[in-house]
């Protein structure tokens, strides 16, 4: 499928409140082409708070994406407090670097993610999940804030195995030009 094709294909798929989200995040101060962790208020998005992921990536040798803060209804389908897990322990290790690569893009040259991913719940349940996040800026790390919103859509479980939550390679995947264009990388 060409760019333009694929390009469309997204934007019809992308809900109503990845577009809101977008917006907000359009709307904090920047510096350059990116916001700052301090400019980033939650309570302006107060209808989206609840689907918040605030994730603190560290893009070093030994890279973690420290989850800093969790949406009350990302929580309420996880069933576990996940604030202060690494994510990168919730994919399994084959998918690990795209994720970190993908961060790295984040920030290299500035632009958002969206995608559809499942998540397999250690209860044996599964979901489609639509994620669209943008990179912020921090004091000392960078972070992720991100949306993730269920799609009612069937998603054959796979085992969590020993972990709470199992997050499975996205099936549709798009980066969003914030004014810098995008990366010619795909996962």
């Amino acid at each position: 499928m060409n760019a333009l094709l694929q390009g469309q294909a997204v934007e019809a798929r992308r809900s109503r409140q990845s577009h809101a989200f977008e917006e907000f995040w359009r709307g904090l101060p920047k510096q350059g082409l990116l916001p700052h962790r301090r400019d980033f208020n939650p309570a302006r998005a107060a209808g989206l708070l609840r689907h918040f992921m605030l994730v603190e990536v560290r893009l070093d040798p030994s890279a973690t994406f420290n989850i800093r803060l969790v949406g009350g209804a990302v929580q309420e389908r996880v069933q576990r407090d996940i604030k202060g897990s690494d994510y990168l322990q919730f994919l399994p290790p084959e998918y690990r670097q795209g994720a970190i690569e993908t961060a790295r893009l984040m920030f290299q040259q500035p632009c958002g993610v969206w995608q559809i991913t499942p998540f397999h719940y250690e209860r044996g349940l599964a979901e489609n999940n639509e994620i669209t996040a943008f990179p912020l800026l921090g004091e000392g790390s960078d972070l992720v804030l991100g949306l993730v919103l269920p799609r009612s859509e069937l998603v054959r479980p796979i085992s969590a195995g020993d972990q709470v939550l199992r997050v499975d390679t996205a099936t549709e995947y798009e980066f969003l030009d914030l004014g810098a264009g995008t990366p010619e990388w795909r996962q």
